[in-house]
């Protein structure tokens, strides 16, 4: 519990400091307006539809035969904290970035700094809201017994949750970012303008675009957090989805930190390489790069997705 308050004040600290940074000229607010407004299309699109998703969930898991209701009331609070550290750390993340790109022109330390701060704000509310509200919910409601086979059993198949689910919401990812490129390709056909700057794209519907697509994308790997705690609560008894809730938090907390570090990492190399290093833009490094941002990018979406929290009841 203390590790998750200090992570949770951490991030709140980390917080203030980014917002009270320089956002730059006038146009890079403008520019960066643009995106926070992209931004807040996607989440409202999101968030209207998780929201159903979930309460649905949760009626079904209440009446569910062979889980008690606190099972229930777990899967609800981790929803609710899911999607706090989600929204945080979107709007935060959108608003590091006019940051970073104005500490930039100061020095690269600086840059760095902001950009840390920024990429921590999506990791330690993750960890720390899911690391705080399991233990609430166990000192609360119930206990967790790790000399009971079927905890140990469940916290295996939870830490193997975050590697699958990764794989297929990246998989889910570069799918939906092929729609983007052909909504973009019509609105240069369509919208006159936007090549000489007398017409402004359409970024709402762009993003909405994207935001239907993702969703619809992610059906089935946000299905495995949900159904996995489930099946084993069915299977195991109902203090196994504990030991999955836990072997998941441990294990996703590693895998966010290095698709994160990685993805940042190759993304990082186009950018340097474009820079005019190694050859600059157009040589055989560029082309190698720009192959591993390809999957940079992904890994670097999908690294708040890894907090899934669900909660259990008691071992017999």
């Amino acid at each position: 519990m203390a590790c998750g308050v200090l992570a949770v004040v951490y991030g709140l600290v980390t917080h203030s400091r980014i917002l009270s940074g320089d956002p730059g000229n006038e146009r890079m607010q403008e520019i960066a307006h643009a995106i926070q407004q992209g931004t807040s299309a996607y989440l409202a699109r999101q968030y209207r539809i998780i929201g159903i998703i979930g309460f649905v969930l949760f009626v079904i898991t209440i009446f569910l035969p062979g889980l008690e209701f606190s099972t229930a009331i777990g899967f609800l609070v981790g929803a609710v904290l899911s999607g706090a550290c989600g929204f945080i750390g979107m709007n935060v993340s959108v608003r590091a970035n006019v940051r970073t790109a104005q500490a930039a022109s100061n020095s690269m330390q600086s840059a760095l700094d902001v950009a840390f701060r920024g990429g921590a704000i999506t990791g330690m509310p993750v960890a720390g809201l899911g690391l705080l509200g399991v233990a609430v919910f166990y000192l609360v409601l119930t206990y967790f017994d790790l000399s009971c086979s079927r905890v140990i059993i469940s916290l295996i198949v939870g830490g193997l949750v975050p590697c699958l689910f990764g794989a297929m919401a990246m998989e889910a990812t570069g799918r939906a970012a092929g729609a983007v490129v052909l909504e973009v390709r019509r609105q240069f056909r369509e919208i006159a303008g936007i090549m000489n700057g007398s017409a402004k794209p359409r970024y709402d519907r762009a993003v909405d675009m994207l935001a239907s697509a993702a969703i619809r994308e992610m059906i089935a790997p946000s299905l495995l957090p949900v159904v996995v705690p489930v099946l084993v609560g069915l299977l195991l008894g109902p203090a196994a989805p504990g030991g999955v809730l836990m072997g998941t938090i441990v294990t996703g907390l590693f895998v966010a930190i290095s698709v994160t570090t990685g993805g940042g990492a190759w993304d990082n190399a186009k950018k340097y390489i474009e820079n005019g290093h190694f050859g600059g833009k157009g040589s055989d490094a560029h082309k190698a790069a720009v192959t591993g941002d390809t999957v940079g990018d992904p890994y670097k979406a999908g690294r708040a997705r890894y907090g899934n929290k669900t909660s259990c009841g008691n071992c017999d």
